[in-house]
């Protein structure tokens, strides 16, 4: 099973570093160095694209009492694992009157909002394994210089991690079926389902 060490000891190999890691709390350069900025290139690479592994789907609650600023007369608060927002629907159509801003999402109308998003999916054993690549490729590259001391080495690893990151994003979208035209009896069957907002495999 893929996990944290695997996927770290995947990104050491790739940057020509013998030493492996057999805890993630290691006191060792590598491992420090992998845990300073782990949390940051995990989210980079997961918000480059909707990786189906990574969607999820939610009802958003308005928050009380929010002044209503530049027409949005609604504010809803996101999930706190959500790191992109792919699709919105009011009132059980998919809309593009909203805006994401710092406190949340933003819109027009009272709802209710269904949300579907890219979340943060912190344990790797549930990493499509094209995205562990990819992920383990871009981590390298964030690692090489301070592990190796070789500032050339990363130009050949930011090429291996653009031509893994393009073959999981292809792999990860040939998944899907072609989605049909969207028309109005579509939208509200997926997001409400066929009897109420919430139910069947929509939102």
């Amino acid at each position: 099973m893929v996990d944290r060490v695997a996927v770290s000891n995947l990104a050491l190999s790739i940057i020509g570093e013998d030493d492996q890691l057999v805890d993630p709390l290691d006191d060792t350069k590598a491992a420090r160095t992998i845990a300073a900025v782990w949390d940051a290139v995990r989210d980079e690479v997961l918000r480059k694209h909707p990786w189906n592994f990574a969607i999820r789907r939610t009802m958003l609650t308005a928050v009380d009492g929010y002044a209503p600023v530049n027409d949005f007369t609604h504010l809803y608060t996101l999930p706190p694992d959500c790191l992109r927002v792919l699709d919105v629907a009011i009132g059980g159509t998919l809309t593009r009157d909203y805006a994401i801003e710092a406190q949340g999402l933003l819109s027009y109308g009272p709802g209710p909002v269904g949300l579907r998003y890219v979340s943060r999916v912190e344990n790797a054993a549930l990493w499509d394994s094209c995205f562990v690549r990819a992920f383990a490729c871009r981590l390298a590259w964030q690692i090489s210089e301070r592990i190796t001391g070789d500032l050339n080495r990363k130009a050949a690893i930011d090429r291996d991690y653009r031509l893994a990151l393009a073959e999981a994003k292809a792999v990860d979208g040939r998944e899907n079926p072609p989605e049909p035209a969207m028309d109005s009896s579509w939208i509200t069957s997926r997001i409400t389902g066929p009897s109420g907002i919430g139910e069947g495999s929509g939102w």
